[in-house]
This record gives structure tokens, sequence and C-alpha cells, in this order.
């Protein structure tokens, strides 16, 4: 266990390093440069219409079938899968929230699907960085590098999840992180497949932002060699045409005031075996099935809660809401509630939960049920205490 938990913590002291290197693109040499520049020019596809949001972001209406997801060498003979078989149980709607969805003057016409055109070769460095939740086993270590996460996780076999996860825009530095998702992830001849959903604040993964945005993870080797956020890379097949991965959430949380969510639901297509993310309970689109090794049959680890990043030498990035898990509870900490598993519609036994928290004293992570309105539930987050 203590050989196990030290290769981890170099993976992630090695991981960390190479975020750190790749911060400011004004210190690579110039044919790295242009090189970092190509890939920009191939991920950002011709554009039938675009629009600048008031954050600043261009987003392109691409083709569905040009989109960046197909450039991935396992999609050359992908078959577009244009709305999932399956449908959400009438009971996981009830549950639900309608997504923010894009203005009527941002709509993308027919037969395209809105895609953030990336401007900064930054976004293709920050890829390097890899999350905690999912990509570890259930033996968190301890905080390294001023990496933490505090949530709960499970293992079984499974085809999915979901929650009902309160938004907040947690106070970052421009190089820091804090996310809140849910996750699944299976492990295959010593790498592991993860896809990770929620909303994340940060500019190293969104340069020059602190909005509180929509995204995605995915990796098929536990972030060693592949993986990125939203559509920065091939993966990721965007088929919704008003709602996108990276999309800015313009309504947030405020401590004593009024509390807001995003319901989503991370789910396989036993038809297709792809992984279809829906917010709302309408799709946004789905990771392919080709993408996976482990993940094209079931996961077998799920789980939900916060991570965050930045250097030792800075303050405690905030997660959730800033504040630690404690009796004030409602309206005060990120709380994530109705968490189901599927296929069968349950949430796992207390003791069948792993609490997973790196440095419980600055985040930590607290289970409850309360029956039909919350159903199981979690309070989170860090690194504040009320005085």
């Amino acid at each position: 266990m203590e050989a196990h938990s030290f290769v981890l913590l170099i993976l992630l002291i090695t991981t960390i390093s190479l975020l750190i290197q790749g911060l400011v693109a004004t210190n690579l040499k110039d044919d790295e440069k242009l090189t970092l520049q190509n890939r920009l020019d191939i991920l950002n596809k011709p554009a039938t219409k675009s629009f600048v949001t008031k954050y600043g972001d261009i987003v392109d209406c691409v083709d569905i079938h040009k989109q960046p997801a197909f450039d991935h060498r396992s999609l050359k003979y992908h078959s577009l899968q244009v709305k999932p078989s399956f449908k959400l149980s009438k009971s996981r709607k009830l549950a639900g929230l309608r997504p923010e969805i894009l203005p009527k003057n941002m709509r993308c016409p027919r037969g395209t699907v809105p895609i953030i055109r990336r401007t900064k070769m930054e976004n293709n460095l920050v890829n390097k960085f890899t999350p905690i939740l999912g990509t570890t086993t259930t033996n968190i270590p301890n905080s390294v590098g001023g990496h933490d996460v505090a949530g709960v996780g499970t293992i079984g076999i499974n085809q999915g999840l979901s929650g009902k996860i309160n938004v907040w825009n947690p106070k970052v530095k421009a190089d820091q992180y804090s996310s809140t998702c849910i996750y699944v992830a299976s492990e295959h001849a010593g790498d592991t497949d993860v896809i990770q959903a929620g909303w994340l604040v940060s500019p190293l993964v969104y340069p020059n932002s602190t909005e509180t945005r929509l995204y995605g993870y995915w990796t098929s080797t536990g972030g060693k060699s592949t993986g990125c956020y939203d559509t920065s890379c091939p993966g990721f097949v965007q088929t919704s045409t008003t709602v996108h991965l990276g999309q800015v959430l313009t309504s947030v949380s405020t401590r004593d005031g009024q509390q807001q969510f995003i319901d989503l639901d991370l789910q396989k297509d036993n038809t297709t075996n792809n992984w279809w993310l829906h917010y709302g309970g309408d799709p946004v689109g789905y990771w392919p099935a080709e993408l996976f090794t482990a993940l094209q049959s079931a996961a077998t680890r799920v789980g939900w809660g916060g991570e965050v990043f930045g250097p030792p030498t800075e303050v405690n990035a905030e997660m959730g809401s800033g504040y630690l898990a404690h009796d004030k509870g409602y309206g005060h900490v990120c709380i994530m509630t109705n968490l189901w598993m599927y296929p069968s519609h349950y949430f796992p036994k207390p003791e069948a939960l792993n609490l997973l928290m790196t440095t419980p004293d600055f985040y930590n992570v607290i289970h409850g049920n309360n029956g039909d309105q919350m159903q199981d539930f979690i309070y989170f987050g860090g690194p504040k205490k009320d005085q």
C-alpha cells in the first residue's frame, strides 16, 4: 500500500510540474510555438456562423459531421449518433432542472453545432493537467502540491450516474482550479478510463476567465498521455445546438440567498456503448466508445465531489461555496442532491461509500439522506470556516 501511494504521489508531482512548465506560452521555443499553433489551426474548424459572447468567447457553428471530435484517429470510421437510444426515466426528469440555453440570437443553424474557438496556445498546454477524481483509485493520497479533493465514491459495475449540483463561483487565482463533478472510471492493463462532467472555474483551462462553466473531461490513460477538457482536443461529440461544453453558467448561488443547480446525467448507451451527457434532461453530446477500453463495457467506479488545485505557496483555492461542510448546511455549503447510479436507479448503502478527502482540515465532505426531497446528498467544500 505504501509503495502504491508513493507511485501516485510521484505521478501527481510530475503532472503538476508539467502544468506549471506550460503556464506561460511566451517561454516556449519558436518551433514549439509553431507546433502548437498548427494544432490550433487544425482544431478550429471552418464555421458557417460565429458569434462572440459577453464573456469574450468566440463560438463557431461547425458542421456536425466535421467537428473536432472526428479528427481522433479512433473515430475515423465512427458513425454519428444524433441522439441517445434511451430515454431518461420520468422520475429523473421530474427531479431535474431546465438547462441554461444559448439566447436565440446565438443559436447555430440546422446541421451545425456550437464549438468554442481556441485562440490561445495555452489551451493545448493545460490538457497536461490531470484531475485526481476518477484517475486514482479510492485510496486517495494526501494533498500534493496544493491538489485536493473532497467527495464520495464507490466500487461496482454500473452504467453511469447522475446528480443535481449546487452551482457556485469560488474565488480562484490565475494559476488555480476549482471544480465540482460527477465521474465514471474503469481500469484496464495499468491504465484508467475516466469521464468527468460538472462545473469548473479556472483561468488555467479557460484563459483570463473566472466565470463558472459547464465542463467535461476524458482520458483513457489516467491522464498520462490522453485527455482534455471539453472540445479542446478530438474526443467529445457535440450534438446540442442550445448548450455546449465550456458555456458560462450565469446563475450561481449566494450564501444565505437563492440556490442555483444544474442537473447532470452521465449514462452509457447500451446500443452504441457511447457515454451520453444530459444537462437538465436534454442531451448535450457524448464520448464515443472508441475512445476507451474498459468503459466500452461498463464503469467499475463512480463518484461525486469537488477538486481544487493551486501552487502550495498560495492561499488555498476555494472549493464549492468556499466553506467546509458543517451544521449550517443548505444555503451555506455546496451540496449535491438526488444522487443516483444506473441501471437500477439506486445509491450505495453508507457502508459501501468511500469518503475521498486529501486534507480533511481544509476540505471535507458529509453524506446524508433526507427522504424524498433531496434523497441521498453530500455537503462538501472548503477551506473557510464560519466564525
